[in-house]
C-alpha cells in the first residue's frame, strides 16, 4: 500500500475502469492452455512420425542413397 499511496487508484472516479476487459490475470491461463495444446500436438506428431504402422510418413526430398539401409554397394 505504501508503494501506491498518493496514486490515482484512490481517487473517486465513477467512469474509470479499474481493470481492463482483457485482464492480465487470465492471460496466464490462456498462455498455459496454448502451451499445453502445443506440447500434446508435438508429442503426438513425434510418436506418429516414429511409429511403425501401415501408413508411415513419407518424405519426398530423400533419395535411396540418403539412407544406409537402402543404399546399394557401388
Amino acid at each position: 500500500m505504501d508503494m501506491i499511496k498518493g496514486g490515482y487508484l484512490f481517487d473517486d472516479d465513477p467512469k474509470r475502469i479499474i481493470q481492463d476487459p482483457e485482464s492480465m490475470r487470465a492471460s496466464t491461463q490462456r498462455t498455459g492452455a496454448a502451451w499445453l495444446a502445443w506440447s500434446r500436438l508435438r508429442d503426438t506428431v513425434t510418436i506418429q512420425l516414429n511409429s511403425s504402422d501401415h501408413n508411415p510418413a513419407a518424405r519426398t526430398d530423400l533419395k535411396p542413397g540418403d539412407s544406409w539401409e537402402l543404399s546399394t554397394p557401388s
